[in-house]
């Protein structure tokens, strides 16, 4: 069972026009009302991210853990600093890892799972998949 979701921001969360998709702040909804975490990741600090996905259903306080920033208690709690890790590395830590159709090949071998595109409801699809 799914208890928690990453989600990164950019190319994943927000569409190629830089917004969430409806299909995808449903399904998020959907997860939350399951009980099922879910994280933003990013790159980014909070204060860089955009209004777009700061603007979805995920509580603020969950939004700030998944952050960039929180890497000190990454740290701490899995003796290894994930701010050098690669995409590769996270995924190699996930129990289910999905890559974007959109994504980078490299990154979509190291998946377990390929998804449809930012624009064409992946992040829908790979939760119907892997949590509903």
């Amino acid at each position: 069972m799914i208890k928690l979701i990453a989600i990164d921001t950019d190319g994943t969360l927000l569409n190629s026009q830089g917004e969430i998709q409806a299909s995808t702040k449903e399904a998020i909804s959907k997860a939350l009302d399951r009980g099922v975490k879910v994280v933003l990741c990013s790159g980014r600090p909070i204060a860089g991210l955009t209004p777009a996905s700061l603007n979805c259903s995920i509580p603020r306080s969950t939004r700030a853990r998944g952050s960039k920033n929180s890497a000190a208690g990454w740290k701490s709690r899995q003796k290894k600093s994930w701010r050098s890790a690669t995409r590769e590395d996270m995924f190699a830590f996930a129990g289910t890892s999905v890559a974007m159709g959109n994504g980078n090949d490299l990154v979509k071998q190291a998946a377990d799972y390929v998804t449809s595109s930012n624009d064409e409801d992946g992040i829908a699809q790979a939760l119907e998949k892997f949590v509903f």
